[in-house]
């Protein structure tokens, strides 16, 4: 599973740290889950937290397609986070 949870929580200017209180987890797990270097993908519940603190879809920030596409995705959501702050 990818993700453009990096750039979601910088437009937003959210630190791992910052973040990772908010929903109940440690920096490490945040920073693992942006650097893909989790062996499995995160939970449902992460995803949901992670998708409600910055008021997205989970399908906005984890995802599965081709790389083209996620490189759109990620910077359109990274474009409306910065429009909404």
């Amino acid at each position: 599973m990818n993700n453009c949870l990096r750039k979601v929580r910088r437009g937003a200017d959210v630190t791992q740290e910052e973040l990772a209180l908010a929903i109940g987890t440690t920096r490490q797990t945040i920073h693992a889950i942006e650097r893909h270097k989790l062996k499995t993908s995160p939970s449902y519940e992460l995803m949901f937290s992670i998708a409600n603190f910055f008021n997205k879809r989970v399908d906005e920030i984890f995802f599965t397609n081709n790389v083209r596409q996620e490189l759109q995705k990620c910077n359109a959501v990274s474009q409306k986070s910065k429009e909404a702050i």
